[in-house]
């Protein structure tokens, strides 16, 4: 874990309405071009695939994982891991499990924000949910990033709902409809 860049916390509380949830749009307006998957890519060991692929295409040396219910924006009380391109599947899932972080992640059902210190790009996660999206700013070409985001099979929200995938194809439909008007 590397020490914490407060730039890339702040950017995360710039992105995201920390105060949102699902179905309800959690970012902010300058993100909009979200894609979905399921939120325990995130806490899996091919989660670092994606995180090594991002930093390439990027061309960035720092990432961010944030337990947003652990985090108090307002007091700057972060709840954060910054990894660096030196992250492998061993060192990210034992840093969810048994880091210094106040709860093990790898089992918290919580709300978790990501992203680069590129700035392009912010992930949002609720664990309860089983729901995660990654939204891109205005104007990002995201063909750039059809590598990483192939590692998370990620998908408009308006294709996902008619999959057969798991937690999607299980949503109530008055809240897929909800997801679909705001994404």
């Amino acid at each position: 874990m590397k020490n914490m860049n407060l730039n890339i916390a702040l950017y995360l509380k710039n992105a995201l309405d920390e105060d949102s949830l699902f179905p309800k749009n959690v970012f902010s307006k300058e993100f909009n071009n979200s894609l979905f998957f399921e939120a325990d890519l995130i806490f899996s060991e091919n989660f670092v695939d994606f995180i090594l692929t991002i930093m390439e295409i990027e061309c960035v040396e720092q990432f961010c994982l944030l337990n947003m219910d652990e985090t108090n924006f307002n007091y700057s009380k972060y709840s954060a891991a910054i990894m660096g391109n030196d992250i492998n599947k061993e060192s990210y899932l034992s840093l969810l499990k048994f880091s210094s972080l106040s709860n093990q992640w790898l089992y918290s059902m919580q709300r978790y924000s990501c992203c680069s210190s590129s700035g392009n790009w912010v992930i949002y996660c609720e664990r309860m949910n089983d729901i995660a999206v990654i939204s891109f700013k205005q104007g990002c070409n995201i063909d750039k990033y059809k590598r990483a985001l192939d590692t998370l099979k990620a998908l408009p929200i308006k294709e996902i709902v008619t999959s057969e995938r798991f937690p999607f194809n299980k949503l109530v439909p008055s809240y897929q409809e909800e997801l679909i008007q705001n994404y």
